[in-house]
């Protein structure tokens, strides 16, 4: 069980734009992880989700053991 895991998190816009599909990722405490990617592939989805700006459309977020999802 890692410190930060996603399981099935899709977030979809109302506009219909799917930002992530499916996302499965799983970050254990001290790792150091860069998020890269081009222009529109959900990076900073991804870390608005972590903040909780945005919430999923479907699946867990878990930090540090407390679902945020």
């Amino acid at each position: 069980m890692g410190f930060i895991e996603f399981k099935g998190v899709n977030k979809k816009y109302p506009n219909g734009v799917t930002a992530l599909y499916d996302l499965n990722l799983d970050i254990e405490k001290g790792d150091f992880v860069f998020i890269i990617g081009g222009s529109g592939s959900g990076k900073s989805t991804l870390i608005k989700l972590l903040y909780r700006e945005e919430k999923p459309s479907k699946g867990t977020i878990v930090l540090g053991g407390i679902n945020v999802g």
